[in-house]
């Protein structure tokens, strides 16, 4: 019995062209990777604040300030900035990591935060609502209503905080 080998880029010599090339195509990946969470997030945010049937999506503070009800935040340092979905950066471990907050009372700006993690594998959008539990595989393209139970898992999350009183 006569063993064929099977060539593979280990018999052949690699050049830096090669390599940058395959950098070149990683990179792309990566951005494109990006790109499509970063619109999942936007569109999850979006749903987020149509589903909760506000009037007006926006509320005033003592001194005539206006406020979003539905923020996306980040976490700097130790604290949590506001940003728009399409600033937010990809981790080292290829997810999105972002809070949700959600103004609970509109007479005095109390708000709750939920922290969210979206990523991409095996063609699925997986969401996880809180830092704990089994996430949610979704499908990355089609319609917005996709995300649905990403939004209920939000909501859900809140009513949980609010009635441990963990907020």
């Amino acid at each position: 019995m006569i063993i064929q080998h099977k060539p593979s880029w280990r018999d052949e010599v690699i050049t830096y062209n090669d390599m940058s090339d395959a950098y070149k195509e990683y990179a792309q990946r990566k951005n494109v990777r990006e790109a499509t969470l970063r619109k999942c997030a936007q569109e999850l945010l979006y749903l987020y604040g149509e589903d909760l049937g506000l009037s007006d999506k926006f509320w005033n503070d003592g001194r005539g300030n206006r406020f979003a009800v539905v923020t996306c935040r980040v976490y700097e340092g130790m604290a949590a900035k506001e940003k728009h979905p399409q600033q937010l950066l990809m981790s080292d471990e290829g997810s999105l990591k972002f809070l949700i907050g959600t103004v609970v009372d509109l007479s005095s700006g109390s708000q709750i935060a939920v922290d969210v993690e979206m990523w991409i594998a095996d063609d699925f959008l997986y969401v996880r609502a809180g830092n704990a539990g089994t996430p949610l595989v979704l499908s990355i393209g089609g319609d917005i209503a996709r995300l649905q139970s990403a939004v209920d898992c939000v909501k859900a999350r809140i009513m949980v905080e609010l009635a441990a009183n963990k907020f």
